[in-house]
């Protein structure tokens, strides 16, 4: 599975580039001050975190339930143009998540995403992951 294939991701527009998450702006995207909204900045960090679970735990466990609990999301400047999402770190680490996973049953994973837009941070969000086997 890719996140660009689930239909909200579609929708608003999201695509995976090369293993990038990115959002190409259009004027559906802007906000009333002409800036991309904040809603499409959240998706595009949501879906760049939905990226790294399935990237790490998706081939081991092609049907884990993987969800989202917590989302935050600290708007740190506007963009105006195309939007990307990258993972810049994880408590705990995949590896340890893994052996959670794989003794357990279920384990939990923190995801913190920046939101590019023209080589500028514009967002920093943290998505606290829920992912339980079979």
């Amino acid at each position: 599975m890719r996140v660009s294939d689930l239909p909200f991701n579609k929708h608003i527009g999201i695509q995976d580039r090369n293993g990038v998450v990115t959002i190409p702006v259009k004027d559906l995207h802007m906000n009333h001050l002409g800036t991309v909204h904040a809603t499409a900045i959240y998706g595009v960090a949501e879906a760049g975190s939905g990226r790294f679970i399935i990237e790490n735990f998706g081939y081991e466990f092609p049907d884990a339930l993987a969800v989202t609990r917590i989302g935050t999301v600290k708007y740190k400047s506007a963009a105006r143009e195309d939007i990307m999402a990258e993972v810049t770190d994880s408590k705990p680490h995949p590896h340890q998540a893994l052996d959670r996973l794989r003794q357990k049953g279920a384990a939990k994973i923190a995801v913190e995403v920046s939101v590019h837009s023209n080589n500028e941070i514009v967002a920093i969000a943290t998505f606290d992951w829920f992912i339980k086997n079979g």
